[in-house]
């Protein structure tokens, strides 16, 4: 009878001992998944310096704007800028030319207490390009590149494509085995290539 009695006793331990683990691994689970949303949350931050670039699908004369966004300010108080470009046509014979922009300018920060709006802010100089012409642009601050745009003709007929056909995956083994891709979308790109 004792040693029923103990067999029953180890068997309540080894059950008290088996949900303290089970809460162990609950909470191992939940802190991963914690730290895997903070480290996404992360990464989906805006790196800076970026360029936006309005409109976004410029035409031939059109005033283009380009804003270099340096940063993120935790107030209001952000710099002034006095800002200039210059636009460099790359000695190459393609068409559409290849053009640099080179960005120019000085900020200054405002004094110290002043008082601003409490307003997380981004900052940076923005450039206004009048009557911009047809061309494939580099945006570089310096020797950084920091962006480009492209500039399309209007003037100039698109080329239209239609497509048919079935998209399939990689016929590897372990893949979809060669099985029809439901509802893909298929997009075509224009490559420009060059030689140096």
């Amino acid at each position: 009878m004792n040693v029923c009695t103990l067999n029953a006793r180890s068997f309540d331990a080894m059950e008290v001992i088996m949900k303290n683990l089970a809460k162990s691994v609950l909470v191992i689970i939940i802190l991963t998944a914690f730290a895997a949303r903070a480290a996404t949350a992360v990464s989906v931050q805006p790196l800076y310096p970026r360029l936006d670039v309005s409109p976004s699908n410029p035409a031939v004369d059109d005033t283009v704007t380009l804003w270099l966004v340096k940063g993120l300010n935790s107030d209001g108080c952000v710099p002034s800028y006095t800002a200039s470009y210059t636009i460099e046509t790359l000695p190459l014979e393609i068409y559409p030319p290849m053009r640099v922009v080179h960005l120019s300018y000085t900020q200054e920060w405002p004094p110290p207490g002043t008082v601003c709006i409490q307003v997380e802010t981004e900052y940076g100089p923005k450039f206004t390009l009048p009557d911009i012409d047809v061309g494939s642009y580099t945006v570089k601050d310096g020797d950084s590149v920091v962006g480009s745009f492209y500039v399309g003709d209007s003037s100039v007929p698109v080329e239209e494509y239609t497509i048919d056909g079935t998209v399939y995956d990689d016929p590897a083994p372990l893949k979809r085995a060669s099985q029809p891709i439901e509802g893909a979308k298929v997009y075509l790109r224009e490559e420009l290539m060059w030689i140096m």
